[in-house]
C-alpha cells in the first residue's frame, strides 16, 4: 500500500523542482528516507527511556548507525529533550523551497511515531511514544523534573530501587507514598502508605485506574476515577 502511495506522490511531485527526472525521483525518496530515519530515532528513544529512566541529550547516546544525508537539502539529525520535550530537529533546509515537497515531509504519510508541529512559528518534528511503559516512565521523568536515579543518591520525589527494579514515590515532604515493580505499573500490586490522609496526593495521578493496592497493614484498595478506594 505504501509503495502505491509513494508512486502516486512521485507522479504528483515530479515537476516540483527544476531538476531532471532522476534528480526529482531521488529527492522524493530521500525525503521518505529522512522520515524513516526520524521514525527510527523515535523508536530508539522509547527503548532508551525504558532502559535508562532518563532522556538522552545527544543523538549519539541512542547508538544508531544512520546513513549520511544529502547536505544540499537536509540537516543533520538532532534531538532536543530540553524541559522534557521530545523533539527531533526539523531536517529540511530552506534550499528545498517547493511547497508540495515540504507538505510531503510534514505529512503523516510515512509517520507513525513522529509528527510535524508548528511551535509558535518554529518548525519541529516531535516524537510520539507508542510504548505504554515508555509513556509511563516519561510521565514520571516529567513530574520528577529530571532523571529517575537510585534512591540511595536521589534527592527527588521519584527514585529507583535498583535491587528490585522498583519505583518509589514520595511527596515533597519526603513521606513515602507508594512503591511498585516497574512491570506491575498497569495492574499492580503496589504497596502504599497506610496514612489515608496522603491517598489524595497528586503523585497518585500516575497510578492507572484498576490497579490493585495494598497498604503496610495489609488493607487492600483499588485506584478509580474517585481516587484510592478501599475494597470491602
Amino acid at each position: 500500500m505504501k509503495k502505491l502511495i509513494l508512486f502516486v506522490l512521485l507522479s504528483y511531485f515530479l515537476n516540483a523542482l527544476d531538476l531532471n527526472f532522476e534528480q526529482r525521483q531521488d529527492l522524493i525518496f530521500k525525503i521518505k528516507q529522512t522520515i524513516l530515519n526520524e521514525e527510527l530515532i523515535a523508536e530508539s528513544m522509547e527503548n532508551y527511556i525504558i532502559e535508562n529512566y532518563k532522556l538522552p541529550t545527544l543523538i549519539t547516546e541512542l547508538g544508531l548507525n544512520i546513513p549520511d544525508i544529502d547536505t544540499n537539502y537536509f540537516l543533520s539529525y538532532l534531538i532536543s529533550t530540553l524541559n522534557q520535550n521530545l523533539i527531533i530537529g526539523y531536517n529540511l533546509k530552506s534550499e528545498l523551497d517547493d511547497l508540495n515537497l515540504i507538505k510531503l515531509y510534514k505529512s503523516d504519510t510515512f509517520r507513525e511515531r513522529t509528527f510535524y508541529y508548528d511551535d509558535s512559528g518554529i518548525d519541529t518534528i516531535r516524537i510520539l511514544l507508542n510504548n505504554d511503559l515508555a509513556r509511563h516512565i516519561y510521565g514520571l521523568i516529567k513530574f520528577n523534573g529530571g532523571d529517575i536515579v537510585d534512591c540511595e543518591i536521589s534527592v527527588k520525589n521519584i527514585c529507583l530501587v535498583t535491587m528490585t527494579n522498583s519505583i518509589r514515590v514520595k511527596n515533597s515532604l519526603g513521606n513515602a507514598l507508594y512503591e511498585y515493580k516497574i512491570e506491575n505499573y498497569k495492574s499492580g500490586p503496589m504497596m502504599i502508605t497506610d496514612d489515608t490522609t496522603l491517598h489524595t496526593s497528586s503523585e497518585f495521578d500516575f497510578v492507572p485506574n484498576g490497579v490493585n493496592l495494598m497498604d503496610t497493614n495489609g488493607l487492600q484498595y483499588i485506584k478509580t476515577n474517585d481516587g484510592i478506594v478501599p475494597l470491602q
